[in-house]
């Protein structure tokens, strides 16, 4: 297998474009410091073979690529030290198809605009992120959109999770805003902090649709956080949150215990 380096020069962009079009699958790029094209004029790549893209630099904000990208057709693509803007297009930074896996270590990914597009898009296929943020503009459009995806989503800061028919294992994560799990995904956590926006009109977090939910020490930085379980179940332990401050949600058809015990401050449905 090749490594491709990419230098800083003015013309590092062509050798970027060069690079790939050149490498052979699971080949590696290297990427030197810079801005590599720009938050204007982002430029598109359809990632159709495997790649390892790698920057040089631990500083994840010494190399910036104002891109987004496509990835799909059974890939398996790997981003490393790093952030991927997709400026001023509308589209995903990063959408994911087609049984491709992806893996992303201490990445920045950024959707500038404040559209109803998500950060990263990911369907029908694997995904793992550590040490890594996904942000968006939208407080009300979910950054990190998985369906129908094993994931694994470790020391990372996401503005709004959702999950959709999704198994998600997770640790030591930020949540931003908001997290949905619905339509039959499954969550297991271990140290778990939402921290919910005022102006977000969604609970901060709901379990929805045959899902389920178990861990261990989730906290809230609000001071009543609301939580919704219909049709699913939740069961979470070691609360660093006072859970007697928590409004619960919960209809007739949902299991939730806290430590083990129903909570007594649930509000239910009529």
């Amino acid at each position: 297998m090749t490594t491709f380096y990419i230098k800083n020069t003015n013309k590092k962009e062509l050798d970027l474009v060069t690079a790939l079009n050149l490498a052979k699958p699971f080949d590696t790029i290297k990427l030197a410091d810079g801005d590599y094209f720009s938050d204007d004029e982002p430029y598109y790549f359809n990632l159709k073979k495997s790649i390892n893209i790698i920057g040089d630099n631990s500083n994840n904000r010494a190399i910036k690529l104002h891109t987004y990208l496509l990835i799909g057709n059974d890939v398996q693509i790997i981003l490393k030290n790093m952030t991927i803007s997709s400026g001023q297009s509308p589209m995903n930074t990063v959408g994911i198809y087609d049984d491709a896996h992806f893996y992303a270590e201490n990445v920045r990914f950024l959707h500038p605009l404040n559209n109803n597009w998500n950060t990263i898009f990911c369907k029908n296929a694997s995904f793992a992120l550590y040490d890594s943020v996904v942000s968006t503009a939208d407080i009300e459009t979910a950054g990190l959109y998985l369906e129908n995806c094993p994931n694994l989503l470790v020391n990372d800061t996401i503005n709004t999770l959702y999950l959709k028919n999704s198994n998600c294992k997770q640790k030591d994560c930020l949540i931003n805003h908001s997290i949905g799990v619905d339509f039959q995904s499954s969550l297991t956590f271990i140290r778990m902090t939402i921290n919910a926006n005022d102006e977000c009109p969604d609970s901060d977090f709901y379990a929805l649709n045959n899902s389920i939910v178990e861990g261990r020490y989730l906290a809230f930085t609000t001071d009543s956080p609301i939580v919704d379980v219909v049709s699913s179940s939740f069961a979470s332990r070691n609360f660093y949150s006072d859970v007697n401050k928590i409004q619960w949600n919960i209809d007739d058809e949902s299991t939730v215990r806290v430590d083990g015990y129903p909570p007594y401050n649930n509000r239910s449905f009529d």
